[in-house]
């Protein structure tokens, strides 16, 4: 990519690319942390007959984390010299796996009342496999 400076301002041609970037990084880590965080304060505003998990509440708790590290760390994309298709792609598609995990943990189906214990147990596969895919090192 060509690292001239803009026309109107001292900032590297890839600063401002990457700022489109995170745009769409920061609008679906924000999806993704808000879905979460809506479905926890649904359990507390609403209390019913759901059965919470520790394991469940445990997953919740290190994908918040887990998205918020992900933020952070794409920061420092903003300071490399070069962003191209590939590095796009897989900031996406990072960002979008995240998301799933997100949904994978508190799907969007109200079945009144949710026993999370057995949610767990039924989407596990797919919350490990997902993890697995990307974790393969």
């Amino acid at each position: 990519m060509d690292l001239t400076v803009v026309a109107e301002g001292s900032l590297p041609a890839y600063a401002t690319l990457y700022a489109h970037i995170r745009v769409i990084l920061g609008i679906v880590v924000g999806l993704g942390l808000t879905h979460l965080l809506r479905n926890l304060a649904r359990l507390v505003e609403e209390p019913r007959e759901d059965r919470l998990y520790w394991l469940h509440l445990g997953w919740v708790g290190f994908v918040m984390l887990y998205l918020l590290h992900f933020w952070w760390w794409a920061f420092r994309f903003s300071h490399s010299g070069t962003i191209d298709l590939l590095t796009y792609l897989y900031l996406i598609s990072y960002t979008l796996f995240l998301y799933l995990l997100c949904v994978l943990l508190f799907p969007e189906k109200n079945s009144r009342p949710k026993d999370y214990r057995s949610l767990f147990f039924l989407r596990r596969k797919w919350l490990f496999a997902v993890l697995a895919s990307w974790c393969r090192g």
